[in-house]
């Protein structure tokens, strides 16, 4: 404010190499954002998977079976039937969309939104991990910037190297009041965080409201540029999480979160409106993302069991759960 109030006088005072000095740091400040715009845009014209990694669908193909036949020090597989399975599902999306990078007017498709289901033990996290093995040791992406593993409570972000849903989506934990500058600077920096995501894993979702999901996908929606990525399907409206293909692991046999409706409850109201998408905000929505039949819905479930085969079979719990997991899936990746 004072440069500015008394900016005729300092300026004839000023020395010759203070001004050169302001000079060059307004030079500076140009380029940076000239940079940060011409980022925005080369993306834009370039943000397929072919731009993002070098790995070819043979590469996914040989990581994927040396994963099926991998074996710990103890002589376990690393991973059981259940696990691979979901992890495989991972595999051959990024496989589709591989394929699809190298030619422009192909379709990538839907988005995969699946939900790997299973009891304590089960080894929900050690898929993720799987998963997260793939994204850097294949395609060689870093958490964070091509993909995002996240969890409502700190301590489970931390374990997984993550976030938590509330910074990495840019959802307030608490409403603020903050001005239309204020708002519009915290919408750019989620941008910008978001820019190149492909991938997102929430652990733990049954911890996370019905309300919550649905402010995860309204943000992404919002943030989340139209040009260069799956946003946008075939019928020209915008996809659920804004394109991103999600990954999210749980046990809906946990308690309920406390407040802002359960995912797993029936969703009355959404049944009752009979509505087929009308995307805010609201726990009904929330509860959508599950229950909807549709573009606009969770795919399906993989339904992990209690195994002695799997490399975390340590950290699991009595065999005697398994039929508690039966009742649920029938035992296979439908239920």
């Amino acid at each position: 404010g004072r440069g500015v109030h008394s900016a005729g006088s300092d300026s004839r005072q000023r020395p010759p190499e203070k001004v050169d000095e302001a000079l060059a740091a307004a030079r500076a400040s140009q380029r940076e954002a000239t940079s940060m715009a011409r980022r925005v845009a080369n993306a834009d014209r370039d943000a397929s998977m072919r731009s993002l990694t070098s790995a070819t669908a043979a590469d996914v193909d040989q990581w994927l079976a040396a994963l099926k036949e991998k074996r710990n020090a103890e002589g376990r597989r690393v991973c059981n039937e259940k696990q691979f399975e979901a992890v495989a599902l991972v595999a051959r999306r990024v496989q589709q969309e591989l394929i699809a990078s190298a030619d422009p007017s192909a379709d990538f498709g839907e988005p995969l939104r699946w939900l790997v289901h299973g009891g304590p033990g089960t080894g929900k996290s050690h898929a993720i991990t799987l998963v997260k093995e793939l994204f850097t040791d294949v395609l060689g992406w870093d958490i964070g910037i091509e993909f995002q593993i996240v969890a409502l409570q700190a301590v489970m972000a931390d374990l997984l190297e993550g976030d938590t849903i509330h910074h990495a989506c840019g959802i307030p934990v608490m409403q603020r009041d903050g001005g239309d500058a204020a708002d519009l600077q915290r919408h750019m920096d989620i941008a910008k965080r978001v820019l190149l995501w492909r991938w997102l894993s929430v652990d733990e979702i049954s911890m996370v409201s019905a309300k919550l999901l649905a402010q995860m996908d309204v943000k992404l929606r919002d943030v989340i540029r139209d040009i260069g990525t799956a946003k946008v399907g075939s019928d020209k409206r915008d996809r659920p999480f804004g394109g991103l293909n999600v990954i999210m692991c749980g046990d809906f046999w946990q308690l309920d979160p406390p407040r802002g409706g359960f995912i797993a409850d029936i969703p009355v109201d959404f049944m009752r409106s009979a509505r087929k998408y009308d995307p805010k905000p609201d726990i009904a929505h929330g509860q959508a993302l599950f229950w909807n039949e549709g573009k606009g819905s969770v795919q399906g479930i993989t339904c992990l069991l209690y195994t002695s085969d799997a490399a975390d079979e340590g950290l699991g719990v009595d065999l005697g759960g398994r039929s508690i997991i039966k009742k649920k899936g029938g035992g296979g990746g439908g239920g």
